[in-house]
């Protein structure tokens, strides 16, 4: 007579409903917690209030020569360019005016702009971000694009009124830190 307590065939172990279940729950539980981190960091709704901070006056931007600025804490570099031309999510007359985070995406080194490449490249690694195409990745070993400094133009200047991603380094783009100057 066989014993019903033996290994199935094919040598594998048996999943119980109890561990299946347990096991489905972790699998949701965690996809769930993975969505409310990329809605948070994304503009999904709800998200951190950003300061509105200054920039630079419209008269001062010139085409293809970048303005550094720190948004939204003090030490979070982040760069303003005009590619004098209209592109997506662009602001100011020609809709052509975009900034970005300068810290890469792969380990944190703050990236270049290149006028005559028209790409941030960052010297660590190489990667090379496009501004023409929302920060997105041309080469290199980053993952993610550049995060975005959401802009607006209000009375000739242009503010800075939030971040659309993850500033590398931080869990919170607004924490641990002091508001960048002039941010209202």
């Amino acid at each position: 007579m066989a014993d019903s307590s033996a290994a199935p065939s094919g040598g594998g172990r048996r999943l119980t409903r109890k561990q299946a279940l347990i096991g489905g729950g972790v699998v949701v539980v965690g996809g769930g917690a993975a969505a409310g981190i990329v809605l948070g960091t994304r503009g999904g709704g709800g998200g951190p209030s950003y300061p509105r901070a200054t920039v630079a006056q419209l008269s001062s931007i010139e085409p293809n020569k970048p303005i550094s600025f720190n948004y939204p804490l003090e030490g979070q570099a982040s760069v303003l360019l005009d590619l004098d031309h209209a592109v997506p999510e662009g602001v100011g007359p020609k809709q052509s005016i975009v900034a970005y985070s300068q810290l890469c995406q792969h380990m944190g080194c703050a990236v270049e702009y290149e006028p005559s490449l028209r790409e941030f490249v960052c010297p660590c690694h190489q990667t090379r971000y496009d501004p023409e195409r929302l920060g997105s990745i041309v080469q290199g070993v980053a993952m993610l694009p550049l995060p975005r400094v959401l802009l607006e133009e209000k009375d000739g200047s242009v503010d800075a009124i939030g971040i659309d991603g993850l500033i590398y380094g931080y869990r919170d783009n607004l924490e641990p830190g002091k508001v960048a100057g002039g941010a209202k």
